[in-house]
């Protein structure tokens, strides 16, 4: 998923580029500079690798693992999209604005 949204970030930083609007700081935050996106899944490669070492995991773990993935892919999706919407529809409301 970080991957994904790394490469979706480099394109649309790209594509905002050619446009000449003032970006939203959120934007500019998770979408403009998404080196940040390469340090999210090391905590859960690093928790893959103690439980694939155990010789046996408990069901307790497993669905602890799974639910911290669950709401770390949350807190990472939700918000990158959206920022990564913001200019679009700033760019929308823009060109399809009643002129007074």
């Amino acid at each position: 998923m970080c991957f994904f949204l790394w490469a979706l970030a480099q394109v649309e930083t790209g594509v905002l580029n050619a446009f000449s609007i003032s970006l939203p700081a959120s934007t500019q935050l998770l979408v403009i500079n998404p080196t940040w996106l390469w340090f999210c899944p090391v905590p859960w490669i690093v928790a893959s690798l103690v439980l694939s070492c155990r010789r046996e995991v408990s069901p307790a773990a497993g669905f602890l693992f799974l639910g911290s993935i669950v709401l770390a892919a949350s807190l990472i999706l939700f918000p990158f999209l959206i920022a990564a919407a913001f200019p679009w529809l700033a760019l929308y409301v823009h060109s399809h604005s009643i002129p007074k």
